[in-house]
């Protein structure tokens, strides 16, 4: 088998914008966002995106503490009163 065909078999791709990644403080907090974006319009909650911890992680591959450093860069650089739809999330809070 190709390796080529092997990567295909390995799952989806997560992409990332650079650009956002160092707005953000890093690609960990940029994957992170870019996958509660990705749900966001997916919701009927009025209170934002729920997904635990283990969802997230199988989701990105991210651990419990890289999902717990990317809401803080995410909450200090971003989610003061710029974007309304993230800054109710529940995911964003402490």
């Amino acid at each position: 088998m190709k390796p080529s065909e092997m990567l295909k078999n390995t799952g989806r791709v997560i992409a990332y914008r650079p650009n956002l990644a160092r707005l953000f403080g890093g690609v960990i907090a940029e994957v992170f966002f870019e996958q509660i974006f990705y749900w966001q319009d997916k919701t009927d909650s009025d209170l934002g995106v729920y997904k635990t911890q283990e969802e997230l992680e199988v989701e990105t591959g991210l651990s419990r503490k890289e999902q717990e450093t990317a809401r803080k860069l995410l909450r200090e650089r971003c989610f003061s009163r710029d974007l309304q739809a993230f800054r109710t999330s529940p995911l964003l809070q402490n």
